[in-house]
């Protein structure tokens, strides 16, 4: 990429249409996906200006935060994992895990709580499996090694249940 189509494409990412922000974030992950080095830095900017970026681009990098992000992003993220107004935490939990950032482990332990179901959910991937108490079992007793959703008082650690493909569905064609 030259850097006239890098300013360009910069630009797009704070034009006025929705449609504009994202085919200019498009082709940064696409150029960023093949390893060009401008794209990647550009990327990182995004993540690392957060709150200068519109949330959806925000949200969208992070997604494909394999392809650009690198440990000089940690201080960024874990500012958005902590920052309960931007609302992208559960992105940013996804790309903490990704990215393997240590730091941000109470910080996820803290989004177990979250009223938003979908920052809670997306702390199971990130958190690795030393926070979770060797001695967790299901009712049963046996050991599950995933972790519990606080306050639970049927199962002490099956949470969040994830059916096989398998499992019967119900009447109404919901999971049981």
């Amino acid at each position: 990429m030259q850097p006239e189509d890098l300013g360009y494409l910069t630009a797009g990412l704070r034009a006025p249409g929705r449609d504009d922000r994202l085919s200019a974030l498009e082709a940064l992950l696409r150029h960023a996906s093949q390893g060009d080095r401008l794209a990647q830095q550009a990327l990182r900017d995004i993540v690392a200006d957060y709150r200068q970026a519109d949330p959806e681009i925000y949200a969208r990098a992070l997604n494909r935060i394999e392809w650009f992000g690198n440990a000089s992003l940690a201080g960024a993220l874990l500012a958005a994992l902590a920052d309960g107004d931007y609302g992208c935490q559960a992105w940013t939990a996804a790309a903490c895990g990704t990215l393997g950032v240590v730091a941000a482990e109470p910080l996820l332990v803290a989004l177990l709580r979250h009223p938003d179901g979908l920052a809670t959910a997306s702390t199971s991937g990130p958190l690795p499996p030393r926070r979770w108490p060797e001695s967790a079992t299901t009712k049963h007793g046996t050991p599950c090694g995933r972790p519990c959703r606080p306050g639970s008082s049927t199962v002490s650690a099956t949470w969040p249940v994830r059916w096989p493909a398998s499992a019967p569905k119900s009447r109404s064609g919901s999971w049981p």
